[in-house]
């Protein structure tokens, strides 16, 4: 049953992954990651909740379903012209997840701060 939940989840993420890492705009990709974890059904909270915890009870860990989408911010950051632009991505993709976990555990309006804050940062949203 747990390779069934993990397996689904892993489906749902490849759904949600797949417009930005077929985005061809550098800006884009890295909008749509941020706008990520802000766009998760709040039907869906129960389910993603039931994944985390049953990932980090059992000692569930797969990078490389992540893989694609760090390789896509990667090209997007190195089209912008940062130098570390691995560094940057693997740090985006941190502040995403923690992002998306602090929403299923105290709700999306806490989080909307870090949205804006994160578009400006990349200057994807005027000051």
């Amino acid at each position: 049953m747990l390779d069934a939940i993990y397996a689904m989840a892993e489906e749902r993420l490849k759904t949600v992954l797949i417009p930005i890492i077929v985005e061809k705009n550098a800006k884009k990709v890295i909008q749509k990651s941020i706008e990520l974890p802000y766009s998760i059904d709040k039907k869906a909270y129960n389910f993603w909740r039931l994944q985390f915890i049953l990932k980090w009870n059992n000692n569930y860990y797969r990078p490389e379903k992540m893989k694609p989408l760090v390789l896509r911010l990667t090209e997007a950051f190195q089209e912008l012209g940062y130098k570390e632009a691995h560094l940057e991505a693997d740090l985006l993709i941190h502040i995403i997840d923690s992002i998306a976990i602090k929403i299923l555990q105290e709700g999306l309006e806490r989080q909307l701060p870090y949205k804006n804050f994160l578009l400006k940062k990349y200057k994807l949203l005027k000051d």
